[in-house]
């Protein structure tokens, strides 16, 4: 039998009956904790700190509008 280990998607740790195990049901992926799949998640879905350059963006009385 091949045994294979599996380990956390984002930092490659095994996982363990020690770790907290969160389990992504659309990427079938294993993570070691919480925070390990937050950043897959923000990693995959490509978030940055957001720029006001060159976007149709605009603030009016402290809320957000598309130009």
């Amino acid at each position: 039998m091949n045994e294979r280990e599996i380990r956390c998607g984002r930092c490659n740790k095994p996982i363990t009956n020690k770790t907290e195990v969160e389990y992504s049901q659309e990427y079938s992926e294993f993570y070691c904790k919480w925070d390990c799949a937050v950043e897959a998640f923000f990693d995959r879905a490509r978030c940055v700190p957001f720029d006001f350059k060159d976007k149709d963006v605009e603030i009016k009385r402290g809320k957000f509008y598309w130009k």
